[in-house]
């Protein structure tokens, strides 16, 4: 829109006629009519008057109303990431002390030994280590490094009884059946990710 059509519009808008307008500002009716058809351009005076006429800024009027930024978008979105990033801190802590209450658990109050606390320990460090360091999918990096210390489990188990003994090979299936699972559950995620970035 440009500074004639501005004008014409709150002139308009205000009930005024071209004559109206030219005697409240002392110009003829002809100059208001150049004005509105973008022939000439009022003097800043003027423009002064018609503001205070129209009640609008000297800006609103040259310029005309530029769209406020929305700004409350940004700030949603960082205080859900905010949110998001407190969960997973909380989670991960959580994680981690009650690995080492099981450490303290097994090894101290059970009298096992400390290959046996840290099996039933470790786990959790990981999980608590993954959710807080992984800032996207904490739970699907989690499943993930469940199947490595399960994968990790069978490559002991297979070098120390071979693929004769038979509780080696009922390891197999579910760490293939894991491994697959997984694969396509990140792969489903990465498309949606590639999905989003083309809309």
């Amino acid at each position: 829109m440009t500074l004639g059509e501005r004008i014409c519009a709150q002139r308009t808008a205000h009930h005024l006629s071209q004559t109206d307008l030219a005697d409240t500002l002392g110009v003829s009716r002809q100059s208001v009519s150049k004005w509105e058809t973008d022939a000439s351009v009022p003097d800043l005076d003027k423009l002064v008057k018609m503001c205070e006429l129209f009640e609008t800024s000297l800006d609103q009027l040259v310029r005309g109303a530029e769209p406020t930024a929305d700004l409350s978008q940004p700030t949603v979105v960082i205080q859900r990431e905010n949110s998001r990033r407190d969960v997973r801190t909380i989670i991960g802590l959580i994680l981690i002390v009650f690995g080492l209450l099981c450490f303290m658990l097994v090894f101290f109050l059970k009298g096992w030994g400390l290959d046996d606390a840290l099996v039933y320990s470790v786990p959790f460090w990981v999980w608590g280590w993954l959710t807080l360091r992984c800032k996207k999918h904490p739970v699907l990096a989690c499943f993930w490094g469940t199947w490595g210390m399960y994968t990790g489990l069978l490559a002991f188990f297979l070098v120390a009884f071979g693929l004769s003994n038979p509780a080696v090979n009922l390891f197999i299936p579910p760490n293939l059946l894991m491994l697959s699972l997984l694969s396509a559950a990140t792969a489903w995620i990465r498309k949606q990710g590639v999905d989003e970035r083309k809309e």
